[in-house]
């Protein structure tokens, strides 16, 4: 069984198991302020976090909290340097992703805007999926959600660095100094009028994604610049995660993935990039999924961030398969999926600017220099 999209598409209501909350709060005015929250939350790990996604090793949501994913990404950062691969932030670690990331402030004040304010929120998704159908978009819940993804974090996060803020326009508020995404709560308008299902065999339906909105030249990934040459994407089962590496095998990004499950296995093999696509519909067809209720019908779900896939899809040559982004990034790594690779909105924009059809996709069971 597969999480299709394009030619035959997933779950609306995948099931999510093995879930690992990371969600508590903190009664801490700022991350900087003290060591360690009551929660777990730590001013060493966040800082951390921030250094790695900055580099693109992405720890998946940024939560001051010492996971599986932070683990994964400081491993997979020491690989890529030549450091002993401990998964610790020993003294060597620390210098060389400090050089490489070039920042000293890891958390940064941002001015919450009239245009973060006015956006449409979804108060609460309808639980009939035919109501859902109905909707011009499946937008964020909240604007601390949409702020908080923009800064890879989470809504509990950004509450734990601003305790009692109502994100109401003017305000300043504490995030995590991050390369922001600009992550939309639907179709840009652009893409609006015409035919607005998948095109898989295009690289994007946005012409450049560039962020204009900061007046920056990054790419609305964040993204500096696309790679100039030939990638492979590799996903491996074993440790939940996804690297993209250049044709001279050195790793560019990397990201914690949730990727396929016990009945829904990720299929492991060698595949190529079919196309992308932005802010796709979510076509759901319960005749694909093993737990689909009898009473299920067939349903086409809108775009945006809380759509069942989020905010892109990679479409590979495995016939109903794909990578894609999730409503829910605080899971990736710590659930299970339908066959397909999610990760968060943002890493799922950032990989998309990353590769194109023709692009090399191994899914391995683990990579051959892994520990048993």
């Amino acid at each position: 069984m597969s999480c299709a999209l394009f030619t035959a598409v997933p779950s609306a209501n995948a099931k999510e198991t093995s879930d690992v909350s990371t969600n508590d709060k903190s009664d801490e005015t700022t991350q900087s302020n003290k060591s360690e929250g009551e929660d777990g939350r730590t001013s060493a790990v966040l800082q951390t976090q921030v250094l790695l996604d900055r580099v693109l090793f992405s720890p998946g949501a940024i939560d001051g909290l010492e996971g599986r994913n932070f683990k994964l990404a400081l491993t997979a950062f020491q690989k890529a340097n030549g450091l002993k691969a401990s998964g610790e932030m020993d003294q060597e670690t620390s210098d060389t992703l400090r050089g490489a990331a070039q920042v000293s402030n890891f958390i940064e004040t941002y001015t919450v805007t009239e245009a973060d304010s006015s956006t449409k929120f979804l108060k609460a998704i309808p639980e009939d999926r035919a109501k859902v159908a109905e909707l011009d978009a499946l937008s964020y819940a909240s604007i601390s959600e949409l702020l908080a993804e923009r800064f890879h974090t989470n809504s509990e996060t950004l509450a734990y660095l601003n305790p009692g803020a109502q994100y109401k326009v003017n305000d300043k508020i504490s995030v995590p100094n991050v390369f922001p995404t600009t992550i939309r709560n639907g179709k840009p308008e652009e893409d609006k009028e015409g035919n607005n299902e998948p095109e898989t065999d295009k690289s994007s339906t946005n012409k450049d994604d560039k962020d204009t909105s900061s007046g920056g030249d990054r790419l609305e990934s964040g993204l500096a610049e696309k790679p100039e040459g030939p990638v492979t994407v590799i996903v491996t089962k074993q440790d939940s995660s996804l690297n993209v590496v250049d044709e001279d095998g050195k790793v560019i990004f990397h990201a914690p993935v949730s990727a396929g499950s016990e009945h829904d296995p990720l299929p492991l093999g060698k595949w190529k990039v079919n196309g992308t696509e932005r802010y796709p519909k979510f076509h759901y067809n319960p005749d694909l999924f093993w737990d689909a209720d009898e009473s299920d019908k067939k349903a086409k779900l809108p775009a945006g961030p809380n759509n069942p896939v989020g905010v892109a899809w990679v479409d590979i040559s495995k016939p109903h398969y794909g990578l894609h982004g999730t409503p829910d990034p605080s899971k990736i790594g710590y659930t299970e999926s339908h066959g397909c690779v999610r990760l968060t909105n943002w890493d799922i924009l950032r990989l998309a600017d990353m590769v194109k059809p023709g692009t090399k996709v191994e899914f391995l069971e683990k990579l051959a220099n892994s520990e048993e």
